[in-house]
């Protein structure tokens, strides 16, 4: 198939409190995400088979893959630890082909990359009704996520030992954690300061990534280790439908083929994000208006500040294809947490000017809220 549009790789390593020391370690994680997203975009396009995904969610899979296995980062392995000292992960991802398809798993342990899952269930459920009329499902939760992956699709190599996913970083971090709260007067801190956690300079949340392919199929996910400390069986946004994920292709509905194609990937405090169905409500904000509007940064940045006690962010790509041969494609990054790290690479783009770009076209983003602001918005153009 011809290429009509440009394909697009938007990855971030979550929002919330970025040493600048790690940055090279930050840098480093983003550009091999984008790496293996295109590759399986490459892969994806040279394939004669048929697939239940579009190329974007392949490609999607592969750069959280690359970030789950990073134990720097808080998803899959060297993520946050339960109360119980466990590994409890959440994943989802939407795909805009055929109606924004989604999969999740939520509080999931023995797993070794919760976006494959997320992926697997997604799959599954495109195939319809099950034999005597069961519904397939769309999120799957605790032990029943890895008996899926074994016994329903057959795939017992995305299972692991649980123990295996800890790292020693983690469980010096829980034990910290743990010794604040359980203590006198660590309880009474805590309580005066009941998100310090989230205060520390090596802090950050739900990963993600964005991808609009040849096709035009704009596809998002995210995974997280969750919040430090949490009830064993917490499930946070990245499981929640349009709460962590959003994708929609440009004009997927009939005699509308002017709307806009988004994606949206969200990071931060879960609960705040679930409540105010963040994902949605940001791409909402962009798909009810013919034209782009000046009121979008501040309705976006209202959305990001809906509680100003509990941080969150997220990326936004917007695909206009009614803009040139190969459409316009912008990036939207918001946040209210003090930094939110973001990587992105374009077929055609040269570069924004805000970040650095290197040999590989990857543009790399550290922002930050800047001190006595409540949050940050920042768009990045691809021309």
């Amino acid at each position: 198939m011809a290429c009509v549009t440009a394909q697009t790789i938007l990855v971030h390593i979550g929002a919330g409190h970025h040493s600048p020391k790690l940055d090279a370690v930050y840098r480093s994680a983003i550009r091999r995400a984008i790496a293996a997203a295109r590759r399986a975009l490459q892969a994806a396009s040279h394939s004669a088979s048929a697939h239940d995904a579009s190329a974007a969610a392949q490609a999607v899979v592969a750069a959280i893959k690359s970030l789950e296995d990073d134990p720097a980062l808080n998803a899959g392995t060297g993520s946050n630890l339960t109360w119980d000292g466990t590994i409890e992960c959440d994943a989802s991802i939407m795909d805009g082909v055929c109606g924004s398809r989604f999969g999740s798993v939520g509080a999931a342990g023995g797993i070794r990359n919760p976006i494959e899952a997320a992926m697997g269930v997604m799959a599954f459920a495109s195939r319809g009704v099950l034999p005597g009329g069961r519904v397939p499902p769309m999120l799957l939760t605790g032990p029943g996520a890895a008996r899926f992956l074994t016994s329903t699709l057959h795939r017992p190599d995305l299972t692991c030992d649980p123990a295996s996913l800890i790292t020693p970083s983690a469980q010096a971090r829980h034990a910290r954690h743990l010794s604040i709260v359980t203590s006198a007067a660590g309880a009474a801190a805590a309580a005066d300061q009941p998100h310090s956690f989230y205060d520390e300079p090596l802090n950050h949340d739900t990963v993600g990534a964005i991808v609009l392919d040849a096709d035009g199929n704009v596809a998002a996910g995210v995974s997280s280790g969750g919040i430090s400390l949490k009830y064993p069986g917490r499930v946070g946004e990245a499981a929640v439908y349009g709460a962590g994920v959003w994708a929609q292709n440009a004009g997927r509905e009939a005699g509308d083929e002017g709307t806009l194609g988004v994606g949206v990937s969200c990071s931060g405090v879960g609960e705040a994000i679930v409540q105010s169905g963040l994902a949605r409500r940001v791409a909402d904000i962009v798909l009810a208006q013919k034209e782009r509007e000046e009121g979008e940064d501040e309705q976006i940045r209202r959305a990001v500040e809906v509680d100003a006690g509990q941080g969150m962010g997220l990326c936004m790509l917007v695909h206009d294809p009614r803009a040139g041969i190969q459409g316009m494609r912008e990036v939207v990054v918001a946040h209210s947490t003090p930094s939110m790290g973001v990587g992105v690479w374009d077929e055609r783009a040269r570069g924004s000017g805000t970040g650095k770009r290197k040999g590989d076209g990857v543009e790399y983003i550290m922002s930050r809220r800047g001190e006595g602001r409540a949050s940050c918005v920042q768009r990045i153009g691809l021309m």
